[in-house]
């Protein structure tokens, strides 16, 4: 589960501006302790003022970096809110893990750590000393900062906008779909009939260890289907591993096999393929309702969907198969297949087309993408005709509905 601690960190908001404030303290601390050691020299560029001028300085630069990041924190915070009304609350894990946002507050809180901790180390009497080389730090990253903080304000700005999110949802979901996936496709799992080894508490599953849970059972000699999949809800006491045979599992089995399912209180990209889809079928339908009325980022939203359903296709998604060293079949994890990401993604986007011939054809052109890459899905081809149904049903002006009907021929006559 390594890799799901690192995904977690990664994600958090917290982990950067933490590590900025830690070496800030370190460097403030240090320097000036450095400097005295070494007696006071600090070069040709070093700051060479008395200590009130020092003390003046760095007061200025603790003030300004404590001022910035207070605004920092509240134009991330507008930012957040704007994109949760506008788009969508789940794509808030897109503001939170964006590595700018967290340098900004990052150096901002170094900063004012280290310049109030230099600012300590100043000495008038009995013998002044000015940490002169710590000093000129300061001044070198203040005007970095003041840089870095345009680009804060650039990107925050950017951010705002529907296609930039829906764009990075779109680079989440094509890394998602490049994970390798272990052990063989499967076209259904064996119902396994044993016992269940329950989950002890709730969550997302945000990552499945399949290949140390095969390794498990083989050490076991049982074999196993597990029941759900990454990006499943699991509550407390719910299946979490069916055993095939009737002899109950071993409380060392049973521990090993809970330990290599991932829960956490989101859903995480790590493994789940169907995650991203969720997010821009969100936008989508956001774009959609009364109170937004943005056919174009609907649009956007179902383009980059099509797209993802054509890498899906791909991805040899659903349900696989592990098997032991010895080829002896061990276990069964499930997992959505292409027709099932084509139904999340569209069935609720479906029902808000109305009378929007530009929405219909964007829906269309999503399954039309889908159908090209798997032709023998049948999903995609009945969405379509649904959709056909649906606008035909909403009255919607003869040249308009004769449109979508020969797109539609035009994407699936074959």
């Amino acid at each position: 589960m390594q890799r799901t601690r690192w995904e977690r960190l990664r994600r958090a908001f917290w982990a950067l501006p933490a590590a900025g404030l830690a070496a800030g303290v370190a460097l403030g601390l240090g320097l000036p302790a450095l400097e005295r050691g070494l007696g006071g020299g600090g070069g040709v560029l070093a700051f060479g003022g008395e200590p009130a001028a020092a003390r003046g300085l760095l007061s200025t630069i603790a003030t300004l970096t404590v001022s910035i990041i207070g605004l920092a924190f509240s134009v991330t915070l507008v930012a957040l809110t704007l994109a949760a009304q506008q788009l969508s609350p789940r794509v808030l894990r897109t503001f939170r893990g964006d590595r700018l946002n967290q340098s900004t507050l990052a150096v901002f809180l170094g900063l004012a750590v280290y310049a109030l901790l230099v600012l300590r180390s100043i000495r008038v009497a009995p013998e002044a000393f000015v940490p002169g080389a710590a000093i000129t730090l300061a001044l070198a990253v203040t005007v970095g900062a003041l840089g870095l903080f345009v680009a804060f304000v650039n990107n925050i700005v950017i951010s705002l906008q529907p296609s930039t999110v829906i764009r990075r949802i779109a680079k989440d979901g094509r890394a998602a779909l490049a994970e390798p996936r272990e052990g063989e496709p499967a076209r259904a799992l064996a119902p396994a009939a044993g016992p269940v080894i329950a989950a002890e508490r709730a969550g997302y599953v945000q990552r499945i260890d399949a290949p140390a849970a095969c390794k498990a059972l083989a050490a076991a000699g049982r074999r196993a289907t597990l029941c759900p999949q990454a990006g499943d809800f699991v509550g407390t006491g719910d299946p979490l591993v069916r055993l095939d045979g009737g002899e109950p599992p071993g409380e060392d089995l049973a521990a090993r096999l809970r330990a290599t399912v991932s829960l956490g209180q989101e859903r995480s990209l790590d493994q789940d393929a169907a995650f991203p889809i969720r997010q821009l079928a969100d936008i989508a339908l956001k774009a959609l309702s009364p109170g937004s009325n943005d056919p174009t980022t609907a649009e956007n939203a179902l383009d980059s969907m099509g797209e993802l359903f054509g890498r899906a296709a791909a991805a040899e998604l659903g349900p696989r198969e592990l098997r032991d060293a010895s080829g002896g079949l061990r276990l069964g994890v499930p997992g959505p297949d292409l027709g099932a990401l084509v139904r999340l993604g569209i069935e609720q986007a479906r029902g808000a087309i109305g009378r929007d011939p530009v929405v219909a054809l964007a829906v269309l052109e999503a399954l039309g993408r889908a159908h090209r890459a798997a032709p023998a899905e049948p999903e995609p081809a009945r969405q379509a005709g649904l959709v056909v149904e649906q606008f035909d049903a909403t009255g919607a002006p003869a040249d308009d509905r004769a449109r979508v009907r020969e797109r539609h021929r035009e994407l699936f006559a074959s």
